[in-house]
């Protein structure tokens, strides 16, 4: 017996040794006739393992397998997963164990690193607040998220299409307003790891190599390592995480005819042949395209603000059939006023997470804020001014406190703002602060949440 791959190597570069013999394709058996496959030889492992192994044991190993390990084929992969479960009874000197549909999942979780509540969908509780923690991390955006989680919903509930990836979105708004921010709280918020490739890296027409795998002939298609490429060898290794795509208008343009399949079919091929298994990935991908536009204000009367340029931009950037396959365009509005002063304490809190090792608290009084909201304000530029803001005027005299001042030994800080005819940012020393393991425990509670 043999595999194709070598069935090509060795037998059909012979023609006299291919001619004496048979060939005959065995295929992957489906589903029902794995089943009763496992069902047949099972008696094997209960006498050699000491335990029981149920049929609902057999039919969830099948089913979980084909669903979540795509490098493997039926029966073999579901026999794995019996054989360690049952392994790890024996070891763990279980005597007269029973292999039930606990069991499978228990195992099936340890392989593919998906959490235990999420393949046993106990995860309902914590996807019923998948909106609302989102909303608690990303400020101003409750439309984009909201389409965001309803689509996550959909296929967490089994009612996706199977060949395609959990959701294809396009996050499309001006610079600094939360797209990547939003990736990177759902991948936190799921559980799940965040793949981020920066697409300014991937502008010439060569560079589409790194992600799928060289061509043969060149160099780097042999290599284990890059062989595959760094997009297919990253969904190998995490196939249930959220892929980001930051800045995709400015690859070249055969990077996204790349993602035309993996948002059809929820697969792509490597140079080498290898195939990665793309349906349970989230695949976003960030734009500004029309946000220059936008910015340009208007002659005459009437509104300043330019008002449909990205949809402009983005009909003529992207062609018809990648536009098709997106399951959303996702527009991010400008942050407002409101929305800033958000922002701001969410800066603070993790300017605290920061600091607490060094048991320094930093705490800001109402004018403090306002003035940071006013002076970080940019509706063009978003949040990020505000970060630059803070890191000049909170950051940099609180550095020389906590190295060379009165926090060398910690101790709590307040921000507030001067009563000079031009008022300033002032950072004073208030008192000693002796930080116990509650508020050691709580800040980083609140750090992960």
């Amino acid at each position: 017996s043999t595999t194709w791959e070598e069935y090509r190597k060795y037998f059909e570069k012979d023609r006299a040794l291919m001619r004496r013999f048979q060939r005959l394709q065995i295929g992957e058996p489906t589903k029902e006739t794995a089943v009763k496959i496992l069902k047949g030889i099972k008696h094997y492992y209960e006498k050699f393992h000491k335990c029981i192994i149920t049929d609902e044991a057999c039919e969830d190993a099948v089913d979980y397998s084909s669903k979540f390990i795509a490098d493997k084929k039926l029966p073999d992969k579901a026999i794995d997963v019996i054989d360690v479960a049952c392994a790890r009874l024996r070891l763990n000197g279980v005597v007269d164990g029973k292999i039930d549909h606990e069991e499978i999942i228990h195992e099936i979780s340890s392989m593919t690193g998906i959490s235990i509540e999420q393949l046993s969908q106990k995860q309902t509780s914590n996807l019923k607040t998948l909106e609302e923690k989102m909303k608690l991390q990303v400020f101003g955006q409750d439309k984009a998220i909201n389409t965001i989680t309803d689509k996550i919903l959909v296929a967490r509930a089994g009612l996706k299409s199977l060949n395609k990836p959990v959701g294809s979105f396009l996050f499309l708004g001006p610079t600094g307003c939360g797209k990547t921010e939003t990736a990177r709280q759902l991948a936190k918020t799921l559980g799940v790891e965040l793949i981020r490739f920066d697409m300014s890296e991937y502008q010439e027409k060569h560079s589409i190599a790194k992600l799928i795998g060289s061509p043969p002939g060149y160099v780097g298609y042999e290599d284990s390592n890059m062989g595959g490429g760094m997009f297919i060898n990253e969904v190998e290794k995490n196939p249930h995480a959220v892929v980001l795509f930051d800045e995709v208008e400015k690859a070249h343009r055969d990077v996204s005819n790349m993602l035309l399949q993996v948002m059809d079919y929820g697969t792509v091929t490597g140079s080498n042949g290898k195939k990665a298994d793309c349906r349970n990935i989230t695949l976003i991908m960030t734009s500004n395209l029309g946000a220059e536009e936008m910015e340009r204000n208007n002659i005459g009367f009437g509104k300043s603000e330019r008002q449909g340029e990205d949809d402009t931009a983005l009909k003529k950037f992207f062609p018809p059939e990648f536009r098709n396959r997106l399951d959303a365009v996702i527009k991010f509005d400008k942050l407002g006023k409101e929305t800033m002063k958000s922002i701001v304490k969410k800066f603070l809190l993790e300017l605290n997470t920061m600091t607490v090792e060094k048991d320094v608290e930093v705490n800001a009084t109402d004018n403090a804020i306002d003035y940071l909201v006013k002076k970080g304000f940019d509706s063009k530029l978003g949040a990020r001014p505000l970060q630059r803001v803070i890191d000049d005027e909170i950051k940099k005299p609180l550095s020389r406190m906590i190295l060379f001042g009165e926090l060398i030994s910690g101790g709590m800080v307040e921000v507030a703002l001067s009563d000079d005819v031009v008022p300033k940012l002032t950072v004073n020393f208030k008192a000693k602060k002796v930080i116990t393991e509650t508020d050691t425990a709580q800040v980083k509670n609140e750090k992960t949440s």
